[in-house]
């Protein structure tokens, strides 16, 4: 796992690349995602017309993020929940991100709640934790999947 500084120099380096980057949303051991759209029922909101998202009771949705990422070969990264959606008990997945991905995250998500909540363009939804490989692949994400990559803005 990466610390803050470790992530700075890999940013520096060009290893690592998150688009738009905000000191802001650094963490001692990684970087929260934002908010830029919601998908429900098949409607994408984008953060350009809403600035909040009413997510309905009982409901699955998506959110993609803001940043796009960037990951080199050698390099891969977990995400997390951030607490203050799971206390307000939304459910999500996440999966492992591969090393040589980019593109914007998508997390497929539930509110559990028997009320509607309301998701804020811009806040941190997820956090972003990075790990070094101890040997780098053979094959980077797009050679061996490579379904999501460079995705932007369409989240399905």
């Amino acid at each position: 796992m990466l610390s803050d500084g470790e992530l700075l120099e890999l940013i520096d380096s060009g290893h690592i690349d998150i688009k738009p980057f905000s000191e802001k949303n650094l963490t001692p051991n990684g970087y929260d995602l934002s908010v830029d759209g919601i998908d429900i029922n098949d409607a994408v909101l984008k953060a350009d017309i809403y600035e909040k998202f009413l997510i309905p009771r009982l409901s699955p949705f998506r959110v993609v993020s803001l940043e796009y990422v960037t990951l080199s070969n050698g390099f891969t990264a977990n995400l997390w929940l951030k607490q203050r959606y799971a206390r307000r008990n939304i459910q999500a997945t996440f999966s492992q991100i591969d090393a040589e991905f980019f593109g914007t995250l998508a997390f497929c998500c539930f509110n559990a709640n028997n009320s509607p909540i309301t998701i804020e363009k811009g806040s941190p939804f997820a956090q972003i934790v990075f790990n070094r490989l101890d040997v780098p692949s053979l094959k980077g994400y797009a050679e061996r999947s490579g379904h999501y990559k460079g995705q932007k803005e369409k989240i399905i």
